[in-house]
């Protein structure tokens, strides 16, 4: 598949997904119809009966809006607490209530693939092994169609699992295995959650960064899954005390993962946007340094010129770019306000500034979802 044209298929979408529980057919937008009939509740047991009832009549359609505006899904007949959990290459997870049970919370998987969607409920409530909310979605090779839900959390003698539903399972977190987070950081909370050749992250962008084998997670022979440490680039300060703000964004870009920090965010004469790749041998290497004053007038970089009173926030990288990455410009108060989007092609040494038109700019960016259309037109991931 070629890669995709950001200006006609990169969006960037609320997280909040817009619902009416009384509707299942209208749709309040001229945008395209997401699910086909193959829907499909998975384990919900006594509730079975309701939960296939509810789930053939959920309806997932994408207000798709290229920037400056932001994009929207839309669940008709779902709850209003209802949000994207997570993305992950052809599968978006959506986090709802169950439909007039609010006590039962489940986790809707859309395919855009074969458009099909999957309800099933949601991860076990236990004490969590690591600080994290978020679903590693475990795949052996990237170009699996089968994968693996995974959710670290403890069992009842306390001791640290990994809970797991294989795609092909009618048991929702049945499969269990044990494991053990030795954690070199006092805190660790994991806010980004992926899968990249043959390999589960969880990443705490303050601190660092753990990781497992996908082949381990979905083999029927390992009972025990070994959890690795990986810190973030040396040039990176760890600050676990102070909490300071930070803004920088992992992802797999082309074949390999990469890691941006945005350094001195708020001193636009040293300021600085740098670009790490992680090597085979699971070291950083960097790749670019972008002086931030390079894109202002008479900078190195040619574009429309980001304005003296702006400051460079939220990035994150486009999978299919592999020289290129996205963050917003804008002003710091008590909130950080984006006003512009730039793509900044560190190669050509170019950029591109897009203006926001948002009323809740400084909130949408900060929990945003990048996602993108294929060639066929088909809504697919980017990154967790």
């Amino acid at each position: 598949m070629p890669p995709p044209s950001p200006s006609t298929s990169l969006f960037l979408f609320h997280r909040f997904v817009r619902t009416d529980p009384k509707t299942t057919s209208d749709i309040p937008f001229q945008g395209p119809v997401l699910t086909s009939q193959d829907k499909q509740a998975v384990g919900f047991e006594e509730k079975q009966d309701e939960a296939d009832s509810i789930v053939r009549d959920l309806v997932l359609a994408a207000d798709l809006k290229g920037l400056p505006l932001f994009s929207s899904l839309f669940l008709g007949g779902g709850s209003r607490y209802t949000c994207i959990h997570t993305v992950d290459k052809d599968l978006i997870l959506i986090a709802s209530d169950f439909p007039g049970d609010n006590s039962l919370e489940v986790i809707l998987i859309y395919n855009a693939i074969d458009r099909s969607l999957r309800m099933i409920p949601t991860m076990p409530r236990t004490y969590p092994s690591i600080s994290s909310a978020i679903v590693l979605v475990a795949r052996q090779d990237d170009e699996d169609s089968s994968y693996t839900l995974v959710y670290p959390g403890t069992d009842a003698e306390g001791d640290a699992v990994l809970y797991m539903w294989p795609s092909s399972s009618k048991s929702p977190w049945s499969t269990v295995k044990k494991t053990h987070f030795c954690m070199p950081w006092r805190r660790f909370r994991a806010g980004e959650v992926f899968s990249f050749r043959g390999r589960g992250y969880w990443v705490d962008l303050l601190v660092g960064i753990m990781y497992c084998d996908c082949g381990d997670l979905i083999s029927d022979v390992i009972d025990r899954v070994d959890i690795r440490t990986l810190d973030l680039p040396v040039e990176c300060p760890v600050d676990i005390e102070s909490q300071k703000r930070v803004f920088r964004a992992i992802g797999p870009v082309g074949d390999s993962i990469k890691f941006v920090d945005i350094d001195y965010y708020r001193d636009r004469q040293n300021c600085m946007v740098r670009v790490w790749r992680l090597l085979a041998d699971m070291t950083w290497a960097l790749e670019y340094e972008l002086r931030f004053q390079s894109l202002l007038a008479g900078g190195e970089f040619k574009g429309d010129a980001v304005p003296d009173f702006m400051k460079p926030m939220y990035p994150f990288l486009s999978p299919h770019e592999d020289h290129v990455i996205y963050f917003a410009v804008g002003t710091y108060d008590i909130l950080s306000t984006p006003f512009s989007m730039l793509r900044v092609d560190l190669c050509s040494k170019t950029f591109n500034r897009t203006k926001l038109f948002s009323p809740m700019a400084h909130y949408s960016l900060g929990v945003h979802v990048p996602l993108y259309t294929n060639t066929e037109g088909k809504l697919l991931g980017l990154t967790a």
